[in-house]
């Protein structure tokens, strides 16, 4: 492709994204263990067709593992995400090997994504997204300890910086309020991959930053610039 070729098609490409609906957007989102935040700028490209980005942040996962002292004893062992908690602790020439754990992961991450939208009527539609995330997580867990004899190490808190990454298929149902404020509500599905090992590792699906993770979601969306009253 020479110059002339490439500068036509920047130039058509920025008049084509300089028409069409915008719109900036704020939701709440849960997955009944964590509660998190997005503020998106949302932007239509063609037809029905939009581009969607922004930030998340917020309490984004809170999960926890346990197990009965009888079954440390038995040789049942728990596996928190992070492979100093899970490492036996010496105390007194007694062995205490981890019995449960807690895991609270607030962060802040970027999404960018395409969506569809369709109106059935003048008030109430259908929207779809396809976004990926990443961000940055300060994990902050809580474990305990357990030998056998019913001993018991006092608790211990580790905080852990770790990178995360999704993606996340999303279904809204939208109702216009008026002229530029449309009220949403649906279903966010995020499938998180392991991506920062080093820090942070597991294979069990309830942790948090690992495996599908869905979450209800509440929005709010506003038209910027011109817009039918």
């Amino acid at each position: 492709m020479n110059l002339r070729a490439a500068a036509i098609i920047m130039i058509l490409l920025s008049s084509f994204l300089s028409f069409g609906q915008q719109r900036i957007g704020l939701d709440i989102n849960t997955t009944g263990y964590s509660l998190n935040f997005t503020a998106t700028y949302q932007k239509v490209i063609v037809n029905r067709f939009l581009l969607n980005a922004g930030v998340i942040g917020g309490l984004l996962s809170q999960t926890s593992q346990s197990h009965q002292p009888l079954e440390i004893d038995n040789g049942l062992r728990v596996s928190s995400p992070f492979q100093s908690v899970n490492e036996p602790i010496i105390i007194d020439n007694s062995l205490y090997h981890l019995m449960n754990y807690s895991v609270s992961g607030r962060g802040l991450g970027l999404l960018a994504g395409v969506g569809y939208f369709h109106e059935f009527s003048v008030k109430h539609g259908i929207k779809f997204f396809m976004n990926g995330r990443i961000g940055i997580s300060r994990s902050e867990t809580l474990s305990h300890y357990h030998c056998p004899g019913n001993l018991r190490k006092p608790e211990d808190l580790l905080l852990t910086t770790h990178f995360f990454a999704a993606i996340s298929p999303e279904i809204n149902h939208t109702l216009r309020l008026s002229g530029r404020y449309t009220f949403s509500y649906g279903f966010k599905f995020p499938y998180h991959f392991l991506i920062d090992k080093n820090r942070f590792n597991t294979t069990n699906v309830k942790d948090g930053f690992f495996g599908l993770e869905p979450e209800f979601k509440l929005g709010l969306t506003y038209v910027i610039g011109k817009c039918d009253e």
